[in-house]
């Protein structure tokens, strides 16, 4: 059979040249004059450099610059070539935001609590706090809680806005150690406390703003206490070894805290984004800044630690994680995905740049931009 070289691309030339062979991520090639031409991009890629020689370049359904098509205005979400717009826009972001079952909270950098409903609507400032408050945000039934690092404080303020911002209620003053983080059940807030020379303890505390002289309870949580988790029944948290480098410890108590503290993984290197199933305490590993991982272990420490991404990552920015249900959401490198754990099988929802956090309520992820935008998105 007799082919014409000069136009078919698969013979190009000569008939040893195929053109689609010429040009990256092509679905067609083009051959005019024997000369092989790029054809038509595959699905999701396109040439936005105008450059005929890097042939299909740019991946269209996950770009920020390039959403579905090339040039679009910047994106700051893009999932298979769908840019999904900011749910606000100028919140400053200071910590991961909160949400309630009607508003999304967050603390931005001018130390002021300001929410916005879940139906829509403007931004709301609720709440300016002292200065030292930088902890990630926790709500109860009635009161949003923070730690003043500076002052050694938990503090309250009203979830609804009040006349005017100045509505900070001290709930408890620490006179010895940093109050770090703290987290929430249904009927308590707990609190850690972090000191580099001696142990330190995790504390709870009731809902509400009513000053307290003493925790409720306490128990002892070890050096360097950071990150807490509470859930129905179980608080986990973490603690480490003085020094350079730290090497986390993840325990867990009933939420009483009575009962025999269970050490749930040891030896974890610096542990991150700290979170629970009720089942599982998962948390983010990193041995250095290019070296992470996402692992769980059983609450009751009835097995050992493993991996729930199979391998350990590199990252160029700090990697947050969430759990909710039956799926794991995690960021790496201007990406956003989703861990199905039953079967661990990973799926990428989109090119997103997640600087504070990651939080979820029964339909969406949220997060911070570093542009200062919250992002909604359905996963």
């Amino acid at each position: 059979m007799c082919v014409d070289t000069t136009t078919n691309p698969a013979f190009c030339g000569n008939c040893d040249n195929n053109c689609i062979d010429d040009f990256q991520h092509q679905a067609t090639g083009a051959c005019g004059g024997g000369m092989c031409a790029l054809g038509t991009c595959e699905d999701g890629w396109d040439n936005c450099d105008f450059q005929e020689e890097t042939g299909c370049e740019t991946d269209i359904w996950f770009s920020f610059n390039h959403c579905g098509t090339c040039n679009t205005t910047t994106c700051h979400h893009c999932r298979q070539g769908a840019c999904s717009p900011p749910f606000t826009t100028n919140t400053t972001p200071r910590a991961t935001p909160a949400v309630s079952s009607t508003h999304v909270y967050w603390n931005n950098n001018n130390h002021i609590l300001t929410r916005k409903a879940l139906a829509g609507g403007s931004n709301e400032p609720i709440n300016q706090w002292y200065t030292g408050v930088n902890s990630h945000l926790v709500l109860g039934p009635t009161f949003a809680y923070g730690v003043d690092h500076s002052s050694r404080e938990l503090v309250a303020a009203p979830l609804a806005p009040q006349s005017g911002l100045e509505h900070t209620t001290t709930i408890y003053a620490d006179s010895t150690m940093t109050l770090f983080d703290l987290a929430a059940d249904a009927t308590r807030i707990f609190v850690v406390q972090y000191n580099d020379a001696a142990d330190g303890l995790l504390m709870t505390f009731p809902h509400g703003a009513a000053f307290q002289t003493n925790p409720a309870a306490t128990r002892t949580c070890g050096m360097r206490c950071r990150d807490v988790t509470a859930g129905a029944a179980r608080v986990c948290w973490t603690s480490s070894t003085a020094g350079p480098t730290e090497n986390s410890t993840i325990k867990c108590v009933n939420n009483d805290l009575s009962g025999t503290i269970t050490t749930v993984a040891a030896n974890q290197g610096n542990v991150g984004s700290l979170t629970q199933d009720g089942a599982y305490v998962y948390w983010v590993s990193s041995i250095s800044s290019q070296n992470y991982a996402i692992r769980r272990a059983p609450m009751d420490g009835s097995m050992a630690a493993m991996d729930v991404v199979p391998s350990r990552f590199v990252s160029t920015g700090e990697v947050f994680m969430t759990v909710r249900g039956n799926f794991l959401y995690y960021s790496q490198s201007l990406q956003l995905y989703r861990v199905d754990l039953s079967t661990m099988q990973t799926t990428q929802l989109g090119y997103a740049n997640v600087y504070k956090g990651l939080t979820m309520d029964a339909a969406n992820v949220y997060w911070m931009d570093d542009a200062g935008n919250l992002m909604r998105v359905a996963p």
